[in-house]
């Protein structure tokens, strides 16, 4: 399963010159916990509001006059829509982050997924399994030897 599907669109971007109050703002009025940052139109980075948590307010910094670009958090690879759901996983635990932008083929911003996303596709896939197990139980069919 690639994760296309479960790329939440679209995905909220600020110039990388945006100040930090402007983000924060954003994040708000839009009831989202990260922007992807731009410059000339490419992702750079992502700001979430636990940098602006960290880097921002317990420095003590004017988050009116800091620019995004200080304190996001850099990404050395954003993913294709076409990326395995695993291997995203993967990517998510080696880099220790819970969300990684999504890429067309001209290097712009398509989507996000998040961590969040995919644990919600994994346990709706368990789900399903459950309620297979739960009706072969019921059946008195454990082996499963049913013709499809």
């Amino acid at each position: 399963m690639t994760i296309e599907s479960l790329l939440t669109r679209p995905v909220s971007t600020l110039s990388s010159k945006a100040t930090c109050a402007e983000a924060a703002r954003r994040m708000r009025r839009q009831n989202i916990g990260s922007i992807v940052i731009e410059h000339d139109g490419a992702p750079i980075g992502i700001l979430t509001d636990r940098d602006l948590t960290l880097r921002v307010v317990a420095e003590e910094l004017d988050a009116g006059s800091i620019t995004v670009d200080k304190v996001m958090s850099t990404f050395p690879v954003f993913l294709t829509p076409q990326r395995d759901l695993h291997a995203a996983l993967d990517l998510m635990v080696q880099m220790r982050v819970r969300r990684l932008p999504a890429v067309n083929a001209k290097g712009r911003v398509i989507g996000i997924v998040s961590l969040d996303d995919i644990l919600l596709e994994l346990t709706g896939q368990l789900s399903q399994v459950q309620k297979l197990l739960q009706a072969e139980r019921a059946s008195g069919d454990v082996d499963g030897a049913v013709a499809v």
